[in-house]
């Protein structure tokens, strides 16, 4: 028993030692106006403040994932906010549709901290990857052109710290000792 639960500890850290790389997939929702302004899927929630989210995933040659915008009526020049359903690193994404007068601030948090704000212009990759343990972003949209979408998110989930597998460990060895006091009555 002992030696069984020193192995299942010892692949639960070795397992749960490095996180893979995820993205943000709109190619499983519909194309075109989504018909509501909050998105929630398995690993972040998407909200617009314009009229609808729109899933721009057929448009604009886009790689892998897709792309997202918020409508404003008919143009993709509306406010938007991503909320991780954890924390993340090396996150870059994609401007796509720019249109002549098209601009936006894109803020990276982690939790209510400001990380960085970086100002777009024009359809290009956005790397906030110097920055780890991103919550959110907001994207502020102040276009008079068409607006953006956007999308080929890329990120890595945090991995947990030391301390987190410590404790996973202790609790292992309480249950092993549980057990044993059980066996031994």
């Amino acid at each position: 028993m002992k030696k069984s639960l020193i192995a299942l500890a010892a692949a639960a850290c070795l397992g749960a030692g490095s996180a893979q790389a995820d993205t943000l997939d709109f190619e499983a929702f519909p194309t075109g106006d989504l018909g509501s302004t909050v998105l929630v899927m398995p690993n972040a929630t998407v909200t617009g403040f314009g009229t609808s989210l729109f899933n721009l995933s057929a448009f604009y040659g886009m790689g892998s994932g897709g792309a997202i915008c918020s409508l404003n009526f008919s143009n993709c020049e509306a406010d938007l906010q991503i909320d991780f359903s954890g924390a993340v690193s090396g996150l870059t994404f994609r401007t796509y549709g720019y249109d002549g007068g098209d601009s936006v601030a894109i803020s990276a948090y982690a939790g209510a901290t400001l990380l960085g704000t970086v100002g777009v212009s024009s359809d290009t990759l956005v790397d906030f990857s110097a920055f780890s343990g991103v919550t959110r972003l907001t994207m502020d949209d102040s276009s008079t052109g068409a607006g953006f979408g956007y999308g080929s998110f890329e990120f890595t989930p945090a991995v947990p710290e030391p301390g987190t597998y410590a404790l996973m460990l202790a609790g292992l060895g309480a249950l092993g000792a549980a057990a044993r006091r059980r066996r031994a009555d």
